[in-house]
């Protein structure tokens, strides 16, 4: 009876054997596979995160860049604008300045006409009268003694 058992027996413990064996082996398979893929994925994260970083890095210099460019370009049309605004600005009181010029010159001629006509008027007045002159001539001869 024994030796009938026996081979089954060893059989049964083989295949029970075999089968931890292999469950054992899928479960290391399982293991394995996980560990693969978590150090994929953690090495594609680290690859995808660092391309982000590179990306956003380039676009935040062109974008920089093309503001520079448009600053600089405002920049310069600024001072154009500026230097056309003083330019005016400049002429406009030369211009000003010579109005003024030319009013003092017509005033000072003006106020030179009525002198001098008031100095002729003067003389024919004096030389109208002769008598006049004379005592006149004599108070200036008197008074430089």
């Amino acid at each position: 009876f024994q030796w009938k058992f026996t081979p089954l027996l060893q059989t049964t413990f083989r295949k029970w054997q075999a089968s931890k064996l292999a469950k054992r082996e899928q479960a290391a398979v399982v293991i394995q596979s996980w560990y693969r893929m978590h150090k994929d994925l953690k090495q594609y994260l680290h690859v995808r995160k660092s391309a982000i970083q590179i990306q956003a890095w380039l676009r935040s210099y062109r974008l920089g860049k093309i503001q520079r460019e448009n600053y600089l370009q405002k920049r310069a049309a600024v001072t154009v604008l500026q230097a056309a605004f003083r330019g005016w600005k400049t002429r406009l009181l030369y211009r000003q300045i010579k109005a003024v010029y030319v009013v003092q010159s017509h005033w000072r001629m003006r106020q030179e006409q009525r002198r001098f006509l008031l100095m002729k008027q003067s003389v024919v007045t004096l030389q109208s009268h002769p008598i006049t002159f004379e005592i006149l001539n004599n108070k200036n001869s008197f008074k430089s003694k």
